[in-house]
């Protein structure tokens, strides 16, 4: 099953098996790149293969949105106007939809063996129908079919949100993630299912750039290519460790590859919300845990070192008891939950002395002042939580809500998104949308679970953090004095005092 970052380790066998449709199952992007390409005809404009991967696998007004906007053609045609052109020339296109090659055999051969399968598409529905009328017995063979108007789907790819609905469908379901392959072909479509916890075999158009196909499990030039046999060698156990420097730099991968195509201008949405992440960004806590586990490590003639602290941090205690006590070779001597209860009696005279850190107060108050919704999303328990801000009630009352590690929604600690997704469903009209919210962290394991989030992020890393952990954010300061809202089209300050 996929971890909480989003990489595959697979230890669990294949049972269900979920498709993409377009330019997967169906040739069908063809036609949207025909009727596109008339349309920009009009305004002098190109379509390009860089603007067509942004907007591969996402709902209908989304990828409008995208088009109209990086095409520079949003001042003569907005989003809606388009959906509304290019639906008159798709009408007439769709029927023809044609079969990829290996799709009708594949499908039926998995329908045959009695494996489930299922269609999750972010085409509507009056469009799916057009798509499959000449197809209808091929796809009467599928379980079910979740499509991108679905009421379930809140959030196009590569939000998970339409595996996550297509898996709970299943006869039993919810059906495992990790029981379940995904056939895809978009780079938001691996993404999603990835972030699903969920397998990936992709089969890209020829001209996707290659770094794309990082984080899918394999690839194939064809359906025709694919090996249901070593797919059941896969599921034996076979768990890939992938250290945080590894996800990091997949991450990055494909990151850059979105982001940085060629002539392609990345367009910023309003920032709305903030949320905080607390333990050595709001509050100068994390100094008071090395010292305790360095006290434990001494008792074994071992080091405590920056490269397991920042495995271990924004994690949940348990998880960070684990990566404690197994990195630094002492699991034989030392249970994680023995590591707790020791750590733990020493922590509980330090917590209280807590301290804010630099500019914490005056952002915190700032953008309060200012009528900017803020919340709190920690790894922290209540109880340490009560402990570390005890001194500083009158700060944290200001936050709309505040999200715990042991929160019930919280089912995964940091890089999983669990923590941030929560704080953005309890803000006020919530769930807000995460590309309108920015998060506050230090760690990289936050940076990540914001970005998995769908969130910006801004990083005030301890400055012995390893350099290669800030590229994943989207901006990186030596301290909360240093920030400036007005880059965020955030309220300014009045005052330059910290």
């Amino acid at each position: 099953m996929a971890d909480p970052a989003g990489f595959v380790s697979i230890t669990k066998p294949i049972t269900h098996v979920i498709f993409d449709m377009d330019g997967l199952l169906l040739d069908t992007e063809k036609f949207c790149n025909e009727v596109q390409e008339i349309i920009l005809g009009r305004y002098n404009k190109s379509f390009n293969w860089n603007v067509k991967v942004k907007m591969l696998g996402k709902k209908a007004l989304e990828a409008a949105r995208i088009f109209v906007e990086e095409t520079g053609i949003s001042e003569f045609l907005s989003a809606e106007q388009f959906l509304i052109d290019r639906e008159d020339m798709l009408q007439v296109l769709f029927p023809k939809s044609e079969l990829m090659p290996g799709a009708g055999r594949l499908m039926r051969h998995l329908h045959a063996k009695g494996i489930p399968i299922c269609l999750a598409t972010s085409s509507h529905k009056r469009h799916f129908e057009i798509k499959t009328q000449r197809h209808r017995e091929l796809f009467s063979l599928l379980h079910h079919v979740v499509l991108g108007d679905d009421f379930e789907v809140k959030h196009g790819k590569p939000s998970p949100d339409i595996f996550l609905a297509a898996a709970k469908r299943f006869e039993d379901g919810p059906i495992d993630p990790g029981n379940i392959l995904v056939f895809e072909d978009s780079p938001s479509g691996v993404l999603a299912a990835k972030r699903a916890g969920m397998s990936v075999a992709m089969v890209p158009d020829p001209r996707l750039d290659k770094g794309f196909q990082k984080l899918a499990d394999q690839v194939f030039n064809s359906l025709l290519d694919f090996n249901p046999v070593e797919w059941g060698r896969r599921s034996q156990p076979a768990v890939v460790d992938l250290t945080l420097e590894k996800k990091f730099a997949l991450f990055l991968q494909l990151r850059h590859a979105m982001a940085n195509l060629s002539g392609v201008v990345s367009v910023r949405r309003p920032i709305t919300h903030v949320v905080f992440d607390m333990d050595g960004l709001l509050l100068d806590t994390e100094k008071f845990y090395t010292e305790v586990q360095e006290k434990i490590l001494a008792r074994y003639n071992k080091t405590f070192d920056w490269t397991l602290k920042a495995k271990m941090m924004g994690k949940k205690a348990i998880e960070s008891a684990r990566i404690f006590v197994d990195e630094t070779g002492i699991s034989d001597s030392l249970s994680p939950e023995q590591f707790l209860v020791e750590r733990e009696d020493m922590l509980q005279s330090l917590f209280p002395t807590s301290e804010l850190m630099p500019g914490a107060s005056r952002l915190v108050k700032h953008l309060h002042a200012k009528g900017v919704p803020i919340a709190v999303a920690t790894g922290s328990h209540r109880r340490h939580f009560e402990l570390k801000t005890q001194r500083h009630h009158e700060i944290f009352s200001l936050m709309h809500h505040i999200v715990l590690g042991d929160d019930p929604e919280v089912k995964q600690g940091k890089p999983s998104p669990d923590g941030f997704l929560a704080a953005a469903k309890r803000f006020e009209g919530g769930p807000v949308d995460p590309c309108n919210v920015l998060v506050f962290e230090d760690a990289p394991s936050g940076v990540l679970a914001a970005k998995n989030a769908g969130m910006s992020v801004v990083m005030v890393p301890d400055p012995r953090l390893d350099k290669s952990f800030h590229d994943a954010a989207d901006q990186v300061l030596n301290s909360l004095l240093d920030f400036n809202p007005s880059e965020w089209a955030l309220p300014p300050f009045e005052d330059n005092a910290s």
